[in-house]
Protein backbone atom coordinates (compact mmCIF):
# COMPACT_ATOMS: atom_id res chain seq x y z
CA UNK A 1 0.00 0.00 0.00
CA UNK A 2 2.77 2.38 1.01
CA UNK A 3 4.86 1.84 -1.97
CA UNK A 4 1.60 2.07 -4.47
CA UNK A 5 0.85 5.29 -2.34
CA UNK A 6 4.69 6.43 -3.49
CA UNK A 7 4.24 5.73 -6.60
CA UNK A 8 1.38 7.66 -7.12
CA UNK A 9 3.05 10.45 -5.72
CA UNK A 10 6.01 10.18 -7.73
CA UNK A 11 3.56 10.75 -10.43
CA UNK A 12 1.66 13.34 -9.25
CA UNK A 13 -1.07 11.49 -9.21
CA UNK A 14 -2.56 12.75 -5.91
CA UNK A 15 -6.14 11.85 -5.63
CA UNK A 16 -4.54 8.12 -5.82
CA UNK A 17 -1.83 9.20 -3.87
CA UNK A 18 -4.21 10.37 -1.06
CA UNK A 19 -6.47 6.91 -1.53
CA UNK A 20 -3.63 4.61 -1.16
CA UNK A 21 -2.40 6.81 1.76
CA UNK A 22 -5.87 6.61 3.77
CA UNK A 23 -5.57 2.71 3.02
CA UNK A 24 -2.19 2.44 4.49
CA UNK A 25 -3.47 4.39 7.66
CA UNK A 26 -6.54 2.42 8.38
CA UNK A 27 -4.19 -0.39 8.49
CA UNK A 28 -1.64 0.66 10.74
CA UNK A 29 -4.24 2.24 12.95
CA UNK A 30 -6.29 -1.47 12.33
CA UNK A 31 -4.45 -2.59 15.81
CA UNK A 32 -5.60 0.17 17.48
CA UNK A 33 -9.54 -0.17 17.28
CA UNK A 34 -8.54 -3.26 19.58
CA UNK A 35 -7.92 -1.65 22.66
CA UNK A 36 -11.22 0.38 23.09
CA UNK A 37 -12.86 -3.84 22.90
CA UNK A 38 -10.15 -5.38 24.98
CA UNK A 39 -9.30 -3.22 27.53
CA UNK A 40 -12.94 -3.26 29.43
CA UNK A 41 -13.17 -7.14 29.47
CA UNK A 42 -9.56 -6.88 31.08
CA UNK A 43 -10.63 -4.68 33.94
CA UNK A 44 -13.88 -6.92 34.22
CA UNK A 45 -12.36 -10.53 34.20
CA UNK A 46 -8.61 -9.40 35.14
CA UNK A 47 -7.00 -11.55 32.73
CA UNK A 48 -6.53 -10.33 29.03
CA UNK A 49 -8.50 -11.99 26.32
CA UNK A 50 -6.70 -14.65 24.91
CA UNK A 51 -7.50 -17.82 22.29
CA UNK A 52 -10.20 -17.83 19.89
CA UNK A 53 -12.57 -15.07 20.76
CA UNK A 54 -9.51 -12.68 21.27
CA UNK A 55 -8.59 -13.09 17.38
CA UNK A 56 -11.85 -13.21 16.14
CA UNK A 57 -12.37 -9.70 18.41
CA UNK A 58 -8.68 -8.68 16.64
CA UNK A 59 -9.31 -10.02 12.89
CA UNK A 60 -13.24 -8.05 13.50
CA UNK A 61 -11.60 -4.57 14.59
CA UNK A 62 -9.07 -4.72 11.81
CA UNK A 63 -11.39 -5.52 9.52
CA UNK A 64 -13.59 -2.82 10.45
CA UNK A 65 -11.32 -0.48 10.14
CA UNK A 66 -10.11 -0.93 6.99
CA UNK A 67 -13.46 -0.99 5.90
CA UNK A 68 -14.15 2.69 7.76
CA UNK A 69 -10.70 3.69 5.70
CA UNK A 70 -12.02 2.70 1.99
CA UNK A 71 -15.32 4.29 3.11
CA UNK A 72 -13.66 6.89 3.67
CA UNK A 73 -11.78 6.44 0.18
CA UNK A 74 -14.74 6.35 -1.72
CA UNK A 75 -16.21 9.17 -0.09
CA UNK A 76 -13.68 11.81 -1.09
CA UNK A 77 -13.77 10.24 -5.04
CA UNK A 78 -17.32 11.14 -4.93
CA UNK A 79 -18.36 13.74 -3.00
CA UNK A 80 -22.29 14.38 -2.35
CA UNK A 81 -23.67 17.44 -4.14
CA UNK A 82 -24.62 20.34 -1.58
Amino acid sequence: MLVLGVVAARARATPQHRAWMIRAYAIGMGSGTVAPVMFPVYLISGEPPTGLTADIVVLGMWLLTIAVGQWVVRRLAFPRPL
